[in-house]
């Protein structure tokens, strides 16, 4: 993560070809600050394993409810996430079952829409279309659910865009891919994820300008060690 984080400054600053001493003194402190990051990755890795392991043993107790079950796997499937995929996706789909077990139909969207994004992110876009499809009620639902929902939409027709040629089915995509970041963006109750899906609009609409004010507001908007950060920090890298 922090690494990342070092990695996007570091882009941005090659991309400014920095000419005066001072700017070369920066940049070269930034190397430094990667370097000392890099030796330290087995620590960041260690911090991660300690969550993930903490999860398992909460969820191995006696007594948990179905409920309790389903919240500690979801937060496993989440420490996965961006991590070890295929982990992430069992988890999502032992998820599923418990959700499925309560028959909540919240939860049931949650852990379809899960399972959806990590097969997107994976190139499994048949896959993601038909875990979605099963997805019957989108009205009488709470709005953490359905912001699941369209955040896995958006990065299916995201992912299916850049993947398609020019085209009446490229700009089909396109136009999905707008609509579900609005809605993402509106529904959210969190300010974070109502940033980023302004600003992934933003990018949609080219924007350049609004991107970049949200992305500035994305980076102030959660601590600087986190995990948020370092996707704004890439964003704003590319910009």
């Amino acid at each position: 993560m922090k690494i990342l984080l070092l990695a996007a400054a570091l882009f941005s600053a090659l991309s400014a070809a920095p000419a005066s001493p001072g700017e070369k003194t920066d940049l070269q402190e930034l190397f430094r600050s990667l370097d000392r990051v890099i030796a330290r990755s087995g620590e960041y890795t260690a911090r991660r394993e300690s969550r993930i392991d903490s999860l398992k043993c909460a969820l191995a107790r006696d007594g948990l409810s179905l409920r309790e079950r389903f919240d500690l796997t979801e937060r496993l499937a989440e420490n996965y996430n961006s991590y070890q995929s295929d982990f992430a996706l069992l988890y999502l789909r032992r998820s599923l079952a418990l959700a499925e077990e309560t028959g909540d139909n919240d939860l049931i969207m949650r852990a379809r829409s899960g399972i959806a994004l990590c097969y997107s992110l994976g190139g499994r876009f048949y896959e993601a279309e038909e875990i979605l499809s099963g997805i019957r009620d989108t009205v009488h639902v709470s709005r953490r659910a359905l912001q699941s929902y369209y955040v896995a939409r958006h990065r299916m027709n995201r992912e299916l865009y850049a993947l398609t040629e020019p085209g009446e089915r490229r700009d089909l995509f396109r136009r999905r891919e707008h609509y579900y970041a609005v809605s993402a963006a509106e529904i959210s109750e969190d300010t974070f994820t109502s940033l980023y899906y302004g600003y992934m609009d933003a990018i949609v609409r080219k924007d350049w300008s609004e991107a970049s004010t949200l992305c500035d507001s994305l980076l102030v908007s959660v601590p600087s060690d986190s995990h948020s950060y370092a996707k704004a920090a890439n964003h704003k890298a590319q910009l």
